[in-house]
């Protein structure tokens, strides 16, 4: 699938840390919007967050609490400062306006009980840390890998996977996939494909 490229967006005032959401970047890249640096690890509380990984489940992510997280908070509680692993049913995926890859999956279980995990461009994580950088680009790169290039139109998917990521609230404004509780693995630190093909 050929590569798209992406419609960079309206200005809006720079945030608390400096970033100026919606700005193009590098060539090709947008930032995007809502909770923008922390869903991408450039907040300055990522460095509280553990890559340990617990494993657990789409069915249980879905059932955590909803926060109702507005477009500005910053990281909040301990969903958001842990690195979660589930088993997954892959649903569908795409490219964002912010060159995230947005990445339905389900539990294994019940097509139908889905959330979103997302893969940021390497270009709009400038300012994460080394390891975080180095996690993400090559979670990203493992997806493509396995499932080809997504394209600006959401393509069906099949198959199984290990997706690993840090627990994110995101602001529910009617996603594709989206949970219940706006719970999303944002960003994915790990993805492998257990099934032979996407």
């Amino acid at each position: 699938m050929a590569a798209v490229s992406v419609v960079a967006v309206l200005a809006v005032a720079p945030a608390a840390d400096g970033f100026n959401a919606g700005q193009p970047h590098t060539a090709g890249t947008v930032w995007g919007h809502e909770r923008w640096t922390v869903k991408t690890l450039q907040d300055r509380a990522a460095r509280e967050v553990s890559f340990r990984v617990r494993k657990t489940s789409v069915g249980v992510l879905r059932g955590v609490r909803d926060p109702h997280k507005g477009r500005d908070d910053p990281r909040t509680g301990r969903v958001e400062r842990r690195t979660y692993s589930v088993q997954a049913r892959l649903v569908s995926f795409g490219i964002e306006h912010d060159s995230d890859v947005h990445l339905v999956i389900a539990d294994p279980r019940n097509r139908q009980e889905t959330m979103i995990v997302e893969f940021p461009s390497s270009g709009c994580t400038t300012r994460a840390s080394s390891p975080a950088r180095q996690k993400m680009k090559l979670a990203r790169t493992a997806l493509v890998a396995a499932c080809g290039r997504p394209g600006n139109r959401f393509t069906r998917l099949g198959g199984t996977a290990t997706v690993t990521g840090v627990g994110f609230y995101d602001v529910k404004h009617g996603q594709t996939g989206v949970a219940p509780n706006g719970i999303e693995l944002h960003p994915v630190t790990g993805f492998r494909l257990r099934s032979p093909s996407c």
